[in-house]
């Protein structure tokens, strides 16, 4: 299981370097000239992604198998977590290179700026609105998948401090009961002195007179 997580960590390190290199990419001022490569390295990111759900797919199906069952879920979580920031930041980066494209393609006159009369523009104007709220929605949900494992994690560690409480409780009876138990026992042993002194007291006097 751990071979798996290690290659999982592996994966997520190449997609944030594909992620990183896919955004300069986007940013290049002749970004038609370069869609050649932005189209390998999208399939690049694209075929890492889909290897990373496999294995987690995978991972997930054997954790019954395992004793640590509950800390190998919470890293198949993280790592899901993980391919789901993965997958939103590329579409957002893939969005953003399209959205671009046309841009350029209209300020260099290309043909397909032509073609657009004002209720296209308008619908495309309208699809980066949409596109925009998409991403805000998808960085929405990625805060609600941390605050879930963050709230997940405090239940476990609230529970583990909840049977360490049980614990002591059940042995406090246990220490009450022997502490009476000593402190009857010194009370029979001063009874035990008194008739003991008492008595050599007696034997003393009667032997004095």
């Amino acid at each position: 299981m751990n071979s798996i997580f290690f290659k999982a960590q592996n994966l997520a390190y190449k997609i944030e370097q594909k992620l990183a290199e896919h955004k300069a990419l986007s940013q290049n001022a002749n970004l038609v000239d370069s869609s050649m490569d932005i189209s390998g390295l999208e399939a690049e990111i694209s075929g890492s992604l889909k290897q990373l759900e496999t294995l987690l797919e995978g991972a997930e199906s054997n954790i019954e198998e395992n004793v640590n069952e509950q800390m190998f879920l919470r890293q198949v979580e993280r790592h899901k977590n993980k391919l789901y920031e993965y997958s939103s930041t590329f579409k957002r980066q893939k969005s953003n290179v399209l959205n671009m494209k046309r841009r350029q393609a209209l300020l260099q006159g290309a043909t397909i700026s032509k073609s657009l009369n004002s209720n296209e523009q308008m619908l495309m104007q309208e699809r980066m609105h949409i596109e925009d709220s998409l991403d805000q929605t998808n960085h929405i949900i990625g805060q609600a998948y941390d605050t879930r494992d963050n709230l997940r994690n405090q239940h476990s560690s609230l529970l583990g401090s909840t049977n360490r409480v049980t614990a002591v409780s059940q042995l406090i009876p246990n220490l009450n009961l022997l502490l009476r138990r000593i402190r009857f026992k010194k009370q029979k042993d001063k009874v035990i002195l008194a008739v003991i002194t008492a008595i050599c007291i007696i034997l003393f006097i009667n032997y004095v007179f």
